[in-house]
């Protein structure tokens, strides 16, 4: 799928055919403009650096669905597993162990070196949220409101910690005095049948 204003930009967007214009629901909704057919796009995969030296290969592009808005916060284009699948993609996952990021790898049919590309997954994607976030906070929080706010929240953190183990501590209490009585009842309960027949052999 790819945003309108995306395809807009990169001047594909009077390739897109209406007739598939309708509806996308799930979580959320949004409108769907029209499609793309398979084969009008090509996607550069690669990078160069500033001595114009890389590794660049070109694909095949899969039909793309333009939607009214962007496809999520931050991103115009997103390509499915499928495509990758077709591409013949190799993801390789990094983990935090071994301090290596995750990527992925593309290999075109004729061509002996593969291009490796970031993919990012699990803490790549956290620190991109975080990115956003801050970003989100340096455009609105000019004013005061905001950090008063972000302070505010930090500091209610050991209020509620407090407020936390007050009621832990209730609570253990409650369960303490709770758990005597049933104590002291079962004591009761063991020693009653042996005063009833006590009674009854003196009223006897």
């Amino acid at each position: 799928v790819i945003s309108a204003s995306a395809a807009r930009q990169v001047g594909i967007l009077h390739l897109m055919d209406r007739r598939y214009a309708g509806r996308a629901t799930g979580v959320g909704s949004c409108r769907i403009l029209g499609r793309i057919p398979a084969g009008c796009v090509q996607f550069v995969l690669g990078h160069y650096d500033d001595d114009d030296e890389g590794e660049v290969i070109e694909m095949n592009g899969p039909a793309l669905t333009v939607l009214e808005g962007t496809v999520t916060q931050g991103v115009d284009m997103l390509v499915g597993l499928d495509v990758l699948q077709d591409w013949e993609a190799t993801i390789r996952m990094g983990g935090s162990s071994t301090g290596m990021g995750s990527s992925m790898m593309v290999r075109k049919c004729g061509r002996k070196d593969p291009v490796v590309l970031p993919f990012l997954v699990g803490s790549s994607s956290s620190r991109g949220r975080v990115g956003v976030r801050s970003r989100h906070r340096s455009a609105t929080g000019a004013g005061s409101g905001s950090t008063t706010h972000h302070r505010s929240s930090s500091s209610s953190i050991p209020r509620q910690q407090q407020q936390r183990s007050t009621a832990a501590k209730s609570k253990s209490s409650y369960h303490y005095d709770r758990r005597q009585q049933q104590e002291e009842e079962e004591v009761e309960h063991d020693y009653s049948p042996v005063t009833s027949d006590i009674e009854s052999d003196l009223d006897i």
